[in-house]
């Protein structure tokens, strides 16, 4: 067998899309940068709360009356570097010319609005990709950008990114927009995925109940009742 022959199916890659505000057009606009995620992240945060005015979690305990649905917030760490492309120069002019400040620029871009609009209060929409059962329109509230190593001209060459995006609701997107029709699919099809947790299919995969070899491993552990001696019950007579 080829050593570059590989069972393993390709990974696919998290990718940040900015998109526009335009209700007549759902399209994606060429123009508007894509940043495609050189390594996925091990590991994303999901917070789901309901928050108060100051954007901080309320406290339902507290509160009796939460108004509208949750809002979320995901958080994960990106990785850049360039050292591959710093090894073989000849192919890689952009990258020995400016390091990692063309991916950076092209990330950074997305937090601000399209060229040419000004006024705007709303934060740009951007379409997070993390798989076909998580495409969300999100706005990016946070970058916190750690450049950790520089070539001789003080071009970062290593960096990693903490992102916090919050996805957004249908009433904060312009009916008819591509986020807007998104955002109602991704709601669709979190209902879809918990009937199918509801269901029981024939082998059991996503029914809410324990296999039948679960359910008798936690009856074999179950702790039984003592039987009363019968010395006892005798003296007790």
């Amino acid at each position: 067998m080829s050593p570059n022959f590989s069972l393993r199916p390709k990974t696919a890659k998290g990718a940040l899309l900015a998109i526009g505000f335009d209700a007549a057009l759902p399209t994606i606009n060429s123009n508007r940068p894509v940043f495609v995620f050189q390594y996925n992240p091990d590991k994303l945060t999901r917070t789901i709360s309901f928050p108060n005015n100051e954007g901080t979690p309320t406290n339902t305990e507290t509160t009796p009356f939460i108004q509208g649905p949750p809002t979320e917030l995901i958080r994960l760490t990106l990785e850049l570097d360039a050292t591959d492309q710093l090894e073989q120069p000849e192919k890689n002019q952009n990258t020995i010319a400016n390091g990692l400040h063309p991916q950076l620029a092209a990330l950074e871009s997305i937090m601000y609005p399209p060229k040419g609009i000004s006024g705007q209060t709303e934060l740009p929409v951007a379409l997070f990709f993390w798989g076909p059962k998580r495409t969300v329109p999100v706005c990016l509230v946070s970058m916190q950008i750690s450049e950790e190593n520089f070539d001789t001209n003080l071009n970062p060459i290593r960096a990693n990114i903490d992102l916090c995006m919050r996805v957004l609701k249908p009433s904060e997107l312009k009916k008819g927009s591509l986020g807007y029709i998104i955002c109602g699919n991704n709601l669709n099809l979190k209902e879809t995925l918990a009937l199918l947790y509801r269901q029981q299919p024939p082998d059991g995969t996503y029914s809410g109940q324990a296999s039948p070899e679960v359910r008798g491993d936690i009856a074999a552990k179950k702790p039984q009742p003592k039987k009363a001696n019968l010395k006892t019950k005798i003296r007790k007579l």
